[in-house]
């Protein structure tokens, strides 16, 4: 009966006493000083992150969806670097709010420049994990998600763009999928984000 205990606490928690959280993220982009046994770099990323500030993370969620979640984003990742060293993510905390924080995963350097309006970004692999799916990775019900990055306006200048799937109130479309919000911000970007914000007592 322990051991079923124990399989259950980490289907619906990341604990801060076995550092989950950081081992999640380790996981999927592991990191610059990441080395297996035999020296050879344990992940294809050059990421950077700060170590105690994710290990410092604790909260309920249900971690096999957000397991998936973050797989797609490191394939999301892969599939668009042009090179082996366009694969360089910056991992944030923005943990100011007693009641949630927000993940930033930056995939440094990426531009997808395409229209805003793109029907790939409503129906493709960036809007896949808003939605109910075999793969189990929808996050409706889990996190708040959101994209930002360097998009074509409605005018086909570029500019920077706040894509938002899953956010509070989100309300179905035509299609009975969550609603995406858009909006153009005044700032400069440096990559292509992905941000998550997690509610620590749901």
């Amino acid at each position: 009966m322990g051991d079923v205990c124990e399989v259950f606490k980490h289907v619906i928690e990341f604990r801060e006493e076995r550092n989950d959280f950081y081992r999640f993220i380790r996981n999927f982009f592991g990191g610059k000083n990441s080395k297996k046994s035999n020296g050879e770099s344990k992940s294809d990323f050059i990421t950077e992150y700060n170590k105690e500030e994710l290990k410092s993370i604790k909260f309920y969620t249900y971690t096999t969806a957000v397991w998936s979640a973050f797989n797609r984003v490191a394939e999301n990742i892969r599939s668009r670097a042009t090179e082996p060293s366009k694969k360089n993510v910056k991992i944030s905390i923005n943990n100011d709010s007693n009641d949630s924080f927000e993940l930033h995963i930056l995939h440094l350097g990426s531009f997808p420049d395409t229209p805003v309006d793109d029907a790939k970004l409503k129906k493709g692999s960036f809007a896949g994990m808003r939605c109910h799916n075999a793969r189990g990775g929808s996050l409706l019900s889990i996190c708040d998600y959101s994209i930002v990055g360097r998009f074509k306006d409605e005018n086909g200048q570029l500019a920077t763009h706040r894509i938002d799937f899953l956010y509070p109130g989100v309300k179905p479309d035509k299609d009975g999928n969550p609603d995406i919000k858009k909006e153009k911000l005044d700032k400069e970007v440096n990559g292509f984000e992905y941000i998550f914000k997690f509610y620590k007592n749901v």
